[in-house]
C-alpha cells in the first residue's frame, strides 16, 4: 500500500474549506477530522454538491491489489474513509499519518443528526432478515430524517437498473449502501452516477452492526443528553417489526 507524500484535496466549492485527503495508488483517502468530515458531507447535501465516497478497510486495500476492476474502482471515487487501524497502520508504514479512523459505526452516527430537517434517505445492501431492523433502529434514533425505501442485498446484477430506478423514484437525497467488498465498490462505480441523489455513502458492514444494536444518548447530570453509544441488543434483530418502503 503506497500512500502519496502530498496531501490531496476533495473537491468542494471555493468558497468553503476542502477537506483534506492522502493519495493512495491514485485514489483520496480522506484524511481530516470526523466533525469536518460530517460539515463537509452535511453542507454537500444541503448545497447540492453530488459525491460518491465509500468507507475503506485494510482488506479492500489488499483486494485491489489483485484486482484491476476493484482498484480502478476506488481510484473513481471522490473519496475513500478509512475504516479500521490497518488503513493508519499502512499509512504509517509510508510515514504517513491518519488524522482519524472515519469507520462508518461513529462517523454515520454523527453524520445523521447533522443532516437537515426531513432528509430523505434510502438504505442499500442490507440483508432481508436484518432491513426492517435496521430500518426501525435508525428512524426511532433520527426521527427529523425521512427514510424514503430499502432494498436488501438479494438482487442479481441484472436487477441493478431497476434498483437504480427505484431508488430515484423515492426522491432520496442520501443514499447508504452496505454490501460486502467487492460488491459494494464495484456496484458504487457502476451504478452510483445514474442515482440522483446528492450523497451516495458506501458503509460496508454498518448495517449488521445496527441491527443488533441501539445508539443511545442517556441523559447526564444536568439533565441534558449526552454523546451517545452503541449499546447491544438484548433481544437481537426482530425481523417484521418495522415497515419496509
Amino acid at each position: 500500500m503506497a500512500f502519496g507524500e502530498a496531501d490531496v484535496l476533495l473537491k468542494d466549492r471555493e468558497d468553503k474549506r476542502p477537506l483534506n485527503a492522502m493519495e493512495w495508488n491514485g485514489c483520496q483517502v480522506v484524511n481530516s477530522s470526523a466533525s469536518d468530515t460530517v460539515r463537509f458531507l452535511t453542507d454537500c447535501v444541503s448545497e447540492g454538491n453530488r459525491q460518491r465516497l465509500c468507507s475503506v478497510s485494510a482488506h479492500t486495500m489488499n483486494l485491489a491489489r489483485h484486482d484491476p476492476y476493484l482498484a480502478t474502482a476506488l481510484r473513481r471515487m471522490d473519496g475513500l474513509l478509512p475504516d479500521g487501524s490497518g488503513v493508519a497502520a499502512a499509512a504509517a508504514l509510508t510515514g504517513r499519518k491518519l488524522f482519524v479512523n472515519l469507520n462508518p459505526r461513529d462517523l454515520v452516527p454523527s453524520l445523521l443528526p447533522a443532516l437537515p430537517t426531513f432528509t430523505k434517505f434510502f438504505l442499500l445492501g442490507a440483508r432481508r432478515a436484518i432491513t426492517p431492523q435496521v430500518a426501525m433502529n435508525l428512524t426511532e434514533t433520527w426521527p427529523h430524517l425521512h427514510l424514503v425505501g430499502c432494498h436488501d442485498s438479494s438482487f442479481e446484477a441484472w436487477e441493478s437498473a431497476g434498483v437504480v430506478e427505484k431508488i430515484n423514484r423515492s426522491g432520496a437525497e442520501v443514499v447508504f449502501i452496505g454490501m460486502d467488498s467487492p460488491r459494494q465498490e464495484l456496484w458504487l462505480d457502476r451504478y452510483a452516477d445514474r442515482l440522483n441523489a446528492t450523497l451516495v455513502l458506501g458503509v460496508s458492514g454498518f448495517f449488521e452492526f445496527v441491527a443488533s444494536h441501539t445508539f443511545e444518548r442517556p441523559l447526564g447530570p444536568n439533565g441534558l443528553r449526552t454523546k451517545g453509544e452503541w449499546r447491544p441488543q438484548v433481544s437481537g434483530p426482530v425481523a417484521g417489526r418495522a415497515a419496509v418502503l
